[in-house]
């Protein structure tokens, strides 16, 4: 017999995987804005940690919020 949720979840965990790209990709440009703020001019040597940094915490924001919206889809209120 086959498990009827097996196609739904490998597509559920792609999506997972590509909320938290997308949420990487808006948060470069976050972490060179920031980056440029907190150093008072464009330097792209100071800049990786910045980037890197928001990258990670607004793609783990995006996965957050795509794992919330599927766990609410299926446990209704």
């Amino acid at each position: 017999m086959r498990y009827q949720g097996s196609s739904k979840e490998t597509r559920g965990w792609l999506s997972a995987w590509v909320s938290f790209l997308l949420g990487a990709l808006a948060g470069v440009p976050i972490g060179m804005i920031w980056s440029w703020v907190d150093y008072g001019s464009f330097q792209l040597g100071y800049m990786s940690n910045h980037v890197l940094g928001s990258a990670l915490l607004v793609g783990l924001f995006a996965l957050g919020i795509t794992l919330l919206r599927r766990w609410l889809h299926r446990n209704p209120m």
